[in-house]
């Protein structure tokens, strides 16, 4: 059987990680500092809608604790931002079966890119020979130490999953949803993962809206425009992009519902980094990528160009999440 090894596991690699833990699929968690010192401890406290569950697995504090073996399957569930550091401290870990060094975890393992943006399959190419695509639906939580809070039924997740530049499902794209989907979470296999993924990337226009401001009519207006900047992008790199019906229909696999003893909301990831004040937000991967194909392709960006900026402010300067007013920025759409 396959062991996954969750390299970040926050709130969506936590969400995967503690799933496979409960339905014993093996796994690995990788975290570090007082998060990963809980899960060391006292293991990992999944809550959902219909069940509170404690599991636990074997922690890695980083690449240089890890004992790899050619069965097992990285999971790259770190923000974009840090995807660079993460790939290239993982790349070179030696992958052994027994006493015998077969190679290196780039050479030999396949990768999943469990990240939103564009950007992290094309980074993991410099590193790893095989890279998969996952685009995540995953609504969840991780502010406690020790503790995630997943918010879908009946399913905690929903990951389309396909090879990098591949054509198809694959026999281990096939192996990882027979895995995963046994874990109560659901793996479509398209044929052209990235195409989901930028689908994706649309809906995550929101993401930093939701952190930067109050909510309001004038917040409902910029989300408009900024996803109609990335419609026009994304029309314009002629790259295919699943349509909004299909995508809905997608997502009907899963609902959102109240998780008891935890907050009913708690906003997009962006709105979390901010909260907890990390000092990085992957805002330059979602709103900053439009804005990178706007330029390759000619098509103006002016209302992402100023999200990206401003968030990348408030990361740095430690704003409060939903301080600001919309009604206060100055920005004409583009047209």
């Amino acid at each position: 059987m396959r062991r996954y090894v969750i390299m970040g596991t926050g709130a969506i690699g936590g969400t995967v990680g503690g799933r496979l833990a409960q339905h014993d699929i093996p796994v690995v968690w990788v975290a570090r500092g007082e998060h990963g010192e809980v899960l060391v401890r006292d293991g990992m406290t999944l809550r959902t809608p219909d069940e509170t569950i404690e599991v636990r697995a074997t922690v890695w504090a980083s690449p240089e604790q890890a004992e790899l073996g050619p069965d097992d399957v990285l999971v790259l569930a770190v923000k974009t931002q840090q995807a660079a550091e993460a790939l290239a401290a993982w790349a070179d870990v030696p992958v052994r079966s027994g006493a015998e060094t077969l190679g290196t975890a780039g050479d030999l393992l396949p990768i999943l890119c469990l990240t939103n943006g564009l950007a992290a399959e094309d980074l993991a190419l410099r590193y790893f020979e095989r890279v998969y695509g996952v685009c995540v639906w995953c609504p969840a939580t991780h502010v406690t130490p020790g503790e995630i809070v997943a918010r879908y039924t009946p399913v905690s997740g929903v990951f389309h999953l396909g090879r990098y530049r591949g054509d198809g499902p694959d026999d281990l794209a096939r192996e990882v949803a027979r895995d995963w989907e046994s874990a109560r979470l659901s793996v479509p296999l398209p044929d052209d993962v990235m195409a989901w993924k930028r689908r994706k990337l649309v809906s995550n226009m929101v993401n930093a809206i939701d952190a930067l401001f109050v909510r309001s009519e004038a917040s409902k207006r910029l989300i408009k425009d900024a996803q109609a900047e990335a419609r026009a992008v994304l029309a314009a790199t002629g790259e295919a992009v699943v349509d909004d019906e299909e995508e809905s229909a997608n997502r009907l696999r899963a609902q959102i519902a109240s998780v008891p003893g935890a907050p009913e909301e708690m906003g997009s990831s962006t709105y979390q980094s901010i909260a907890r004040g990390t000092g990085s937000v992957e805002t330059d991967y979602i709103n900053g990528e439009i804005v990178r194909l706007g330029r390759v392709h000619g098509v103006p960006t002016p209302v992402n160009t100023a999200l990206a900026s401003l968030t990348r402010r408030a990361a740095a300067e430690g704003w409060q999440p939903r301080s600001r007013d919309a009604a206060a920025l100055r920005i004409r759409p583009a047209g």
